[in-house]
């Protein structure tokens, strides 16, 4: 299954990790690649952008996307609001292989 998890707080953080499961045979998995392709977006789109603190990983089934929230990062924390749409369509689709958790304290 791949869990995202998020937060939206004094930082914004969105993590991916590990793999949908969906089909059958390694390189077919139309779950995982929608999974990996937002992941890929969000993680390039910021670090294009000029945020404070940025942290990117990435691994293989992890990704993980953080910054600080300040008046200046209002662009990226909407990019990521439209990632996380992306994430919830992938998951009316295949409930059984996405899970998404916010964990704003």
């Amino acid at each position: 299954m791949t869990k995202i998890t998020y937060t939206f707080g004094k930082r914004i953080e969105l993590t991916v990790s590990g793999h949908a499961g969906a089909a059958d045979a390694n390189g077919t998995d139309l779950c995982c690649a929608a999974a990996s392709m937002l992941s890929f977006t969000l993680m390039q789109t910021i670090k294009d952008m000029p945020l404070r603190d940025k942290k990117i990983c990435y691994a293989d089934g992890y990704a993980h996307i953080g910054f600080k929230n300040t008046v200046g990062s209002l662009g990226a924390a909407a990019v990521v609001r439209a990632i996380l749409t992306g994430f919830r369509l992938l998951k009316e689709e295949y409930p059984d292989n996405v899970g998404i958790e916010r964990c704003d304290s």
